[in-house]
């Protein structure tokens, strides 16, 4: 991990650490260093919104995070 946020020495980050991120992608890209810290599971969240049967599947088997939308037992939101 870069970051050392070492005060008495007055150093943040260690500079043969710091990972570039230089992404070209359709819609945006990004060039240079990442400014936040990695996150414990080495990627970023995937999170997904659940209304159904099949979404419900899809988010248990591949999300790290789950928005569901509540039914009650007679079928209506």
């Amino acid at each position: 991990d870069a970051e050392i946020r070492d005060a008495a020495t007055g150093r943040f980050i260690d500079r043969d650490k710091v990972h570039p991120i230089d992404f070209q992608g359709s819609t945006f890209s990004v060039k240079g260093p990442s400014i936040t810290p990695r996150t414990p599971q080495g990627q970023p969240l995937v999170v997904s919104l659940a209304h159904a049967t099949t979404p419900y599947e899809f988010a248990a088997l591949s999300s790290d995070v789950v928005a569901i939308t509540p039914h009650d037992r007679a079928g209506t939101a």
